[in-house]
């Protein structure tokens, strides 16, 4: 419950080893627990949707596939595992939802927005703060006139 509070995501993903890329044990989503209702001593296990519950996908299906079967399941979440159970995705309702929204978003391959700044070149250094890039990606245009 420390990691929702944390990210504020809705849906985790539980793993064997705790971590992003491990054998998937299961989920928990917010129509999962009730904290009004709950013990705090509970395990996760004790309360999560188990993987012979889940629907999942092999690691290596296309988005157009997932968001299909996102679809044909009434599902909200679909996890992606290789083949040793291990969690390599999650393809999210939200997410196809927010692209048919914003179709003309610029994406990269990795369906990650492509971003950019515009500064003018006379007095921006007063004005404003210096760009970062610390997310690796990105473009700057500059106006001399």
């Amino acid at each position: 419950m420390d990691l929702k509070t944390r990210t504020g995501h809705s849906t985790v993903a539980i793993t064997a080893d705790g971590t992003p890329h491990g054998k998937l044990l299961g989920i928990v989503a917010s129509r999962d627990y009730r904290l009004s209702r709950m013990s705090t001593d509970l395990k996760v296990t004790e309360f999560m949707t188990p993987l012979d519950k889940l629907v999942t996908a092999p690691a290596n299906t296309s988005l157009h596939d997932c968001n299909d079967i996102i679809w044909d399941n009434k599902i909200n979440s679909l996890p992606l595992v290789d083949e040793q159970g291990n969690l390599q995705y999650m393809v999210f309702r939200k997410d196809y939802d927010s692209h048919k929204e914003h179709a003309n978003e610029l994406l990269d391959a990795n369906k990650s927005y492509v971003v950019g700044a515009g500064i003018n070149t006379r007095d921006y250094a007063e004005r404003v703060a210096r760009p970062r890039w610390s997310a690796g990606r990105g473009c700057a245009s500059a106006s001399t006139l």
